[in-house]
């Protein structure tokens, strides 16, 4: 399957289900107590999910998705301060703010902020404390991790259309496993296979200094790309590999890698990180998980 159609499509069925997909950069996300009345927007408030952004090399978290309560409209207004009045009834509401002046108002809220969940501390002002503050601790360690893009032929392409996503468990050269994305059309219009690797050329990073640094490089570890072009080319020895170059990305671990964390960390709000670098395949059922939650 082609994970940017599946994204795609994921996408438009939000969109059919009433989300509203907003392009923007959290900046802050405030509990706002419990008040009665109404707010001075559009329609009521309804459910945020804000989430790390696809490549967000700047700290940002990027993405909102916004569901709309039953009245319709919004909840989203043009400017912080301009809707200062609560959400209808007597639930706990949030705020949150955006870099592009919007705000949006929510009873419910998932935050998925992949690596950026400890870096950023985002819910220092829901979570009593602050995060890592005497409130909630959240048990990840940081990864650096290297893909390899392998160009291939729009011909290479369409002969391996059939071809899924595959995981590989068994050690290869300094490689111990490997995951290979099928042949996509990428903007630049070309045709990349993407492999990466799996624990052993791993890279600590502890501060949000390191990670900025990491996305900013952009390359990755060279011996690393070295290695998993190799090892495609074993695989798949039949097809041409016209260009290859690295790439980089940062994973969240928890313990062990044993699973994602899921957590409800107060009345209205549930964290969903810790991929371990699995949550792409396992993105359903970690969101129904957390949906549940709420």
């Amino acid at each position: 399957m082609n994970p940017r159609q599946l994204v795609a499509a994921q996408q438009k069925i939000a969109a059919a289900c009433g989300t509203h997909i907003i392009q923007d950069v959290v900046t802050a996300i405030e509990q706002r107590g419990t008040r009665k009345g109404r707010e001075v927007g559009d329609g009521d408030a309804g459910h945020a999910e804000v989430q790390e952004g696809e490549g967000s090399r700047d700290g940002g978290l990027k993405v909102v998705r916004y569901r709309a309560g039953e009245g319709g409209g919004g909840g989203v207004g043009e400017g912080e301060g301009e809707q200062d009045e609560g959400v209808g009834g007597d639930e706990t509401n949030f705020r949150i703010s955006l870099s592009g002046g919007r705000t949006v108002f929510a009873h419910k809220i998932v935050v998925a902020p992949g690596a950026y969940l400890n870096l950023s501390n985002i819910l220092k002002n829901v979570v009593n404390g602050g995060v890592g503050g005497g409130g909630v601790v959240f048990d990840l360690a940081l990864a650096g991790q290297t893909v390899a893009f392998v160009e291939v032929s729009a011909a290479s392409a369409d002969l391996l259309k059939e071809m899924p996503c595959i995981i590989t468990s068994y050690a290869s050269g300094e490689l111990d496993g490997t995951y290979i994305l099928p042949p996509v059309l990428y903007p630049d219009g070309l045709h990349y296979i993407k492999i990466g690797h799996h624990n052993k050329f791993e890279r600590e990073l502890k501060t949000k200094e390191e990670v900025e640094e990491w996305y900013r490089t952009g390359e990755g570890d060279p011996e690393a790309v070295k290695e998993l072009a190799l090892f495609l080319s074993q695989i798949l020895p039949d097809i041409e590999q016209l260009n290859v170059f690295g790439g980089c990305c940062v994973t969240a671990n928890t313990p062990d890698k044993a699973a994602p964390l899921v957590l409800k960390v107060c009345e209205g709000v549930v964290v969903a990180a810790g991929g371990c670098g699995y949550a792409a395949k396992s993105c359903d059922e970690i969101g129904r998980i957390a949906a549940q939650l709420l």
